[in-house]
């Protein structure tokens, strides 16, 4: 039995707590149920593992562990294994199933940690209620016909978040939600909302006003083309008016959206688990981001909250924000959020009194909205993202005007961009017409872009929470000193400067830096002649006056069909002339020579001039670098 969390003394060894325990695990496909896999077969070995996997269209459960455990993070412990056939044997075994309706579960169990669910802030409201509040309680329902009623001794660790505080402002205590809401009433309007949608989407006025637009975009491709937008339309408009019943329900009970919404109802769920007599530990994290130092620095699969802003910011495409500069943006690494759940489950509370604890830094080591733009501005102005031939992105300049005003001026945006697209409907048909539409729709989905992730972030910006910690740095505190090395997570460690700019900002924009790169290749091979670089073609052929000068010659290169004429200096490199065009260097000193080829001394310089010079303009299919992605 262990102790409230503020009477705990130095407690055994982690892994020798742990030992023989038989532990079942949600959401491992998930970033933290990943991590947490992870580190559990890295540095718990005396756990066995059964995972709650659902098949994915084709793909069994069993495959699907199987493809992550090949990842690089699982090298090290497949290799100490013998394969990942053989560690499936001997540590993990998969659970095929879904947590809708939960297949059941072995009845030699000693913890679960459910750690999946829908984390995303905005899903459509049954999809919310469906996952994290019917799939907790189904899933309590297994764990108890597995324990035969509760006679099995079993810890239910349930992971949460930190923001189902809501709407309030102030400290937040590791302690139940305070709250009156009848979770069974707010379920059964939850799920039934997705047919009083479906129903609504098939009214006259909504078909009718999707028709119409869709005739107007699609009309020239046929009404069969027009039909289908129109259904792909309506679609949209369903998840839209189930994303809106649920932020809006979420707000006027007093919470952010229907995530954190939902969550807090699941929260109720288990703690009607807990009045039974059962070992419960409520986790709550709060803005889970890359790692600090496990697997590797910077490690992180897929993007979370940050990273959209960051990114977006780098491109130059997120001119204002919503938040105040001193507003506290609370940030924990994923290794800290594995390291504190495996202490947690180590220590599970004593029956039917609930243990909860808070992950966060924003107590005891606060990083700020002012903090964060000034750290990833510093890694930009360092390390800018490329903008095709105009060189570097700029970078907006944030001056903080607040919520209010940052709402007016999207508002006046849109109304600017409507007015805009009303108007070119009536301008008569040509080139330029179809440019404005061009840059007009380009517009356009800036400012979806902008109005969506403001709606998402507006509440997060703005919230005045303080997450105490008590409970989990006592808890830290309880470990051995080895045990503090092997599971770090005092978050007062972190020095933010680094993490954010040599650990997180690098981590997050790879992928793009990766995709310019390949989008520079790509332009490079389709420049006139690039290609005789890598593959060399047989010579020129001149054409004009029999003996004439090269300088007044014309050139017609075999490896592109194009024509040359007046090389670029007296070494016989040509220079491209395309119709209509001014002239470019061919760029093509291998393969596409003159009959006085260049001597070894020339050939370098002429070579280096062509290489920076300006490509010609590429065909309208060929791939272009752009702004951002």
């Amino acid at each position: 039995m262990s102790a409230h969390p503020s009477e705990r003394r130095t407690l055994p060894p982690v892994r020798e707590r742990l030992a023989g325990s038989h532990v079942l695990l949600t959401g491992v496909t998930g970033f933290v149920g990943e991590a947490l896999l992870q580190r559990l077969l890295t540095d718990v070995p005396g756990v066995r593992l059964t995972v709650l996997v659902r098949p994915r269209g084709s793909t069994p459960g069993s495959k699907r562990v199987a493809d992550l455990l090949r990842k690089p993070i699982f090298a090290d412990v497949v290799e100490r294994a013998g394969g990942t056939e053989a560690l499936l044997a001997s540590r993990v075994a998969v659970l095929e199933g879904d947590l809708a309706d939960p297949p059941a579960l072995p009845a030699d169990l000693d913890a679960v940690v459910h750690c999946a669910g829908d984390v995303s802030f905005d899903p459509p409201v049954d999809e919310a209620f469906r996952t994290n509040v019917v799939g907790t309680r189904r899933l309590l329902e297994r764990v108890d016909e597995a324990t035969a009623g509760g006679t099995r001794d079993v810890h239910y660790l349930h992971v949460s978040t930190a923001y189902v505080a809501g709407r309030r402002r102030g400290a937040v205590f590791e302690e139940s939600l305070d709250h009156a809401v009848d979770v069974d009433a707010e379920l059964a309007w939850g799920l039934a909302q997705a047919d009083d949608v479906e129903a609504r989407s098939r009214s006259v006025e909504v078909l009718e006003k999707a028709r119409r637009r869709a005739e107007r975009d699609h009309g020239r491709a046929g009404l069969i083309t027009a039909a289908a937008a129109t259904e792909e339309a309506r679609r949209r408009w369903v998840k839209e008016q189930l994303v809106r019943l649920g932020t809006e329900r979420a707000r006027s009970l007093g919470w952010t959206d229907s995530y954190t919404f939902t969550k807090a109802l699941g929260e109720r769920v288990v703690e009607e688990y807990a009045a039974r007599g059962r070992r419960v530990t409520v986790y709550r994290p709060t803005i889970i981001e890359s790692a600090l130092d496990r697997p590797h620095p910077g490690w992180i699969e897929g993007f979370k909250m940050a990273e959209p802003l960051i990114l977006a910011y780098g491109r130059g495409e997120l001119p204002l924000f919503p938040g105040a500069a001193d507003t506290t943006i609370d940030i924990v690494p994923v290794d800290l959020v594995v390291a504190s759940i495996i202490a947690c489950l180590a220590d599970p509370p004593e029956p039917g009194r609930p243990a909860y604890f808070h992950l966060s830094s924003g107590d005891r080591n606060p990083v700020t909205f002012g903090m964060l733009y000034e750290h990833i501005r510093s890694y930009f102005q360092d390390n800018p993202f490329a903008a095709g031939p105009r060189g570097h992105v700029r970078l907006p300049v944030w001056t903080w005007p607040g919520g209010p005003a940052v709402e007016r001026m999207m508002r006046l945006g849109e109304r600017a961009h409507e007015v805009a697209e009303r108007a070119i409907e009536f301008a008569p048909r040509g080139r330029r017409t179809t440019d404005w539409a061009r840059r007009l729709d380009r517009q356009g989905g800036r400012l979806r872009f902008l109005r969506r992730y403001l709606d998402i972030y507006a509440e997060y910006a703005q919230a005045e929470l303080r997450f105490v910690d008590t409970n989990m740095l006592a808890l830290f505190e309880s470990l051995t000193p080895e045990d503090r090395e092997t599971f770090p997570f005092d978050t007062a460690a972190i020095d933010w400067e680094r993490y954010l700019r040599e650990i997180h900002t690098p981590s997050v924009t790879r992928p793009i830096r990766d995709l310019e790169q390949l989008r520079s290749a790509a332009s490079t091979a389709t420049r006139p002649g690039s290609r005789c670089w890598s593959r060399p073609r047989p010579t020129a052929r001149r054409s004009g006056p029999a003996g004439g000068s090269p300088r007044s010659s014309t050139w017609t290169a075999p490896c592109c069909r194009r024509t040359w004429s007046r090389p670029t200096c007296g070494s016989g490199w040509p220079t491209c002339r395309p119709a209509g065009r001014r002239r470019r260097r061919h760029g093509s000193p291998a393969g596409c020579r003159a009959s006085s080829p260049p001597t070894a001394a020339t050939a370098p310089a002429c070579s280096a001039r062509s290489t920076r010079s300006t490509p010609a303009r590429p065909a309208p299919s060929s791939t272009r670098s752009s702004t951002g992605t």
